[in-house]
């Protein structure tokens, strides 16, 4: 997907995860269903697999709560599973966005 393709209202997010290297086919999987699950048509997987890192790369919408809602139900426990497969303690929850303004 290029910035450019992405459905109009929508904003291109470039995320970048990593692991161990011998972790990397388990997790790119895991991403892959994430995005099925949730309904991300568009989004790809870039990597630098020597190095166990990921791109992520997708549009997301920020005008309406559902829009917001979607993407907080997606990364939340994306985020949780890989800190708690890197020995980290996932991070607490955070509090719930403010209403959007409606211009």
């Amino acid at each position: 997907m290029v910035g450019a393709q992405r459905e109009a209202g929508t904003s291109v997010l470039i995320e970048d995860v990593a692991c161990e290297v011998d972790k990397l086919g388990d997790m790119t999987q895991d991403l892959i269903e994430m995005f099925q699950r949730f309904k991300y048509k568009d989004a790809t997987v870039m990597a630098h697999a020597l190095e166990g890192n990921l791109h992520l790369v997708f549009s997301q919408g920020f005008n309406t709560d559902e829009a917001g809602e979607l993407l907080r139900k997606c990364s939340r426990p994306t985020l949780n599973r890989l800190l708690l497969s890197s020995s980290h303690p996932p991070p607490p929850s955070p509090p719930p966005p403010p209403p959007l303004l409606g211009y």
